[in-house]
């Protein structure tokens, strides 16, 4: 825990334009991620070698 504390300086330091676009860009690559992942269970059998490539 104490490693763990040590990163909050860090984190608090102010974010430039360039940094915050990089983690909206970054959530939003994970979030389709995990969509994708779930959804291939949801597909027909012919569409998920498709959905896996879209990966």
């Amino acid at each position: 825990m104490e490693n763990l504390l040590s990163i909050l300086p860090v984190l608090a330091t102010d974010l430039s334009l360039t940094d915050f676009t990089f983690w909206i860009g970054f959530a939003a690559m994970l979030a389709s991620t995990m969509f994708f992942f779930s959804a291939m269970n949801m597909v027909a059998d012919k569409w998920k070698t498709s959905m896996l490539v879209s990966l």
